[in-house]
């Protein structure tokens, strides 16, 4: 199981019961005062131990056996007291009654003494992203609990090639392309009789395009380039809303890229009735590369 040393390192960090006479946090986990280990030791040596699960970290797995795998896991964890997990409810209840609850994609908000009195529930859960909340409750009552959670490793992965590529190419190179890229894409909207919104101060990442009044409806051309030419530019927030688009040439994007995107934006823009000379903008475009040559 993907998760399984994480779990296990979890159950091992709550089933030491404290032996300390305060409660602190100690290593993101929670002892509370209370009661004594003492009688938490005699209540579970050598015997069986109620485990209860909320929620299933696996979506692809069934939660029947979700649980029957992770059992070993959480046995093999535990130090002492002799016991041994089960799922098994008692046949009597005992006084006090102790158990471990485990809840897999826990509400941020949700309280362990909450957790003891019956009153569990999950959240939506994230892609890639690991959350347990465990804890040992005595009665209603929360006795130690900790959390647990892994990273979205999808994101860390991306994030790891992206620094790859950026030692690659060079930091300063990769300031050098953001603004060649910059200046290509403004020559193109301009040779297109367009208007840039942040004319005086233009971004190296993103050149926002005044919609022309002609075009009624603004919102068309993201529409449009995206569906029927499939390039992807984002259109204008709030206020903007269908009175800009936005071309971005940040990140991952290079020369054909952006010749590209100008070339589906001239055919955009003629399906919609706006005049347009085709191949102006794209020769804006590779007139600016062609100018940058090293």
């Amino acid at each position: 199981m993907r998760y399984a040393k994480k779990i296990a390192a979890a159950l091992a960090a709550i089933v030491a019961v404290p032996t300390i006479a305060c409660a602190a946090t100690i290593g993101g986990v929670y002892y509370a005062p209370q009661y004594d280990y003492t009688d938490f030791w005699a209540a579970s040596d050598n015997k069986t131990f109620q485990v209860v699960i909320e929620g299933n970290p696996f979506p692809g797995m069934a939660a029947d056996e979700m649980a029957q795998r992770l059992l070993p896991v959480m046995q093999i964890a535990k130090p002492r007291p002799n016991l041994t997990f089960t799922y098994d409810k008692p046949a009597e209840m005992p006084r006090p009654h102790y158990r471990l609850v485990l809840v897999f994609d826990y509400p941020n908000d949700l309280r362990a003494d909450a957790v003891c009195e019956g009153k569990m529930r999950t959240a939506p859960p994230a892609p890639g992203v690991f959350k347990l909340f465990a804890i040992y409750c005595r009665n209603d009552m929360a006795m130690s609990q900790t959390t647990a959670w892994t990273p979205a490793t999808s994101l860390l992965q991306g994030m790891a090639e992206s620094l790859r590529m950026i030692r690659e190419e060079g930091l300063e190179q990769v300031f050098r392309r953001h603004e060649m890229l910059a200046r290509a894409t403004r020559s193109a909207v301009r040779a297109l009789g367009l208007e840039i919104l942040a004319e005086d101060l233009p971004s190296p990442a993103v050149t926002a395009v005044k919609i022309p009044d002609a075009i009624a409806d603004g919102k068309q051309i993201p529409r449009i380039m995206r569906d029927k030419y499939g390039v992807v530019i984002a259109g204008g927030q709030d206020e903007l809303e269908g009175r800009i688009f936005r071309l971005s040439h940040f990140g991952y994007c290079d020369r054909f890229d952006i010749t590209t995107a100008i070339g589906a934006l001239e055919l955009t823009l003629h399906d919609l009735g706006h005049p347009v000379e085709f191949g102006r903008g794209v020769g804006a475009v590779l007139q600016t590369f062609s100018e940058d040559q090293p």
